[in-house]
């Protein structure tokens, strides 16, 4: 064969691979389990502080999963969601110590924030926010994306707009992102948008639909995402148990441009949300839901776990140039 049709051979092989699945070069990148919990549990004033509350079904562990992460210096934040009865705290912390990687104590009880009277269900004296929303088809679920697949086994969610981002500092903030949970594609809007429809009386403003940017799509559906100081955006992929990346300085998001970044069918199942520290960490919390709704969890083994990845950059409220300092 001549080296003409060899390589005419290989580029149509490598051409072949990259229209049936993602073509990226790039190895996943190694991370660090810093907690695991097989069932999540609360430090308590007291041992029998903990029996009343288990007593009084004020805590029901099997009924507990932590789904947001954010990490603030020492502490890592975990919120928990009352989606069932007997969550006896929503915003929670946990110790971290930034110098090592696993924590000496790998399971530790997650500590109210910021304290158990801010906590009580029904304790609203202590918010005050404004909020509004807008409409789009593309925030619906896909009827095409509704079943993930993990482990072999098929789980169907019917989950709206789910995932969404703000774009860096370097972007003025300018763009958001997002995805439903029971989708593969990833739109975008501009923040001027979401903040003019902030200034109407109107509850729920329709979008135009010029006012909505197909992005591209993912290899399988998410959760949460988030954004670097680079523009980076991060995440999930359900289907994979993997956390996946794409620069959005892209003027499109294809299966070329996107890098797995790490991947793990039994630590990565179901990665929630993501949080980036001030070392250059990007953290998650896979947290494998699907079993969590499904009730078939086995608390015999871990089910939550946070994990961190270095990649070396900041979140997206940082400018690239004080990466460089």
């Amino acid at each position: 064969m001549s080296k003409k049709l060899l390589l005419a051979s290989l580029i149509a092989l490598v051409l072949s691979i990259c229209t049936t699945a993602r073509c990226t070069f790039a190895q996943p990148k190694p991370y660090d389990v810093i907690y695991a919990w097989n069932q999540i549990d609360f430090q308590f004033d007291s041992p029998q502080q903990r029996e009343q509350y288990l007593e009084n079904r004020g805590f029901i562990p099997e009924n507990n999963a932590f789904t947001g992460i954010k990490v603030s210096g020492d502490r890592v934040f975990l919120t928990v969601a009352r989606w069932l009865p007997g969550v006896p705290a929503t915003l929670t912390y946990v110790s971290y110590n930034r110098t090592v990687g696993p924590q000496p104590n790998k399971s530790p009880p997650l500590i109210p924030y910021p304290s158990w009277e801010f906590n009580q269900e029904g304790n609203c004296s202590v918010i005050h926010d404004r909020s509004w929303f807008v409409q789009h088809p593309s925030m619906k679920a896909d009827p095409d994306a509704l079943v993930i697949n993990i482990e072999g086994k098929n789980y169907t969610f019917e989950t709206a707009l789910d995932g969404i981002a703000l774009s860096n500092r370097d972007s003025n903030f300018s763009t958001i992102y997002f995805s439903p949970l029971s989708s593969l594609n990833v739109f975008s809007i501009s923040s001027e948008t979401a903040r003019q429809a902030g200034t109407s009386n109107q509850a729920g403003i329709q979008l135009k639909d010029s006012e909505v940017t197909l992005v591209g799509k993912k290899e399988s559906q998410t959760d949460g995402m988030t954004i670097d100081a680079n523009g980076v955006l991060y995440y999930g992929l359900l289907g994979m148990s993997g956390i996946s990346g794409w620069n959005t300085t892209e003027a499109r998001m294809t299966d070329a441009n996107q890098v797995l970044v790490a991947q793990n069918d039994a630590e990565l199942q179901w990665p929630d949300t993501f949080s980036i520290d001030t070392d250059g960490y990007l953290f998650a919390n896979p947290n494998r839901l699907h079993r969590f709704f499904t009730k078939t969890s086995n608390f015999t083994e871990i089910n939550f776990r946070v994990v961190r990845i270095f990649i070396n950059s900041k979140s997206y409220m940082y400018s690239k140039e004080l990466l460089m300092e």
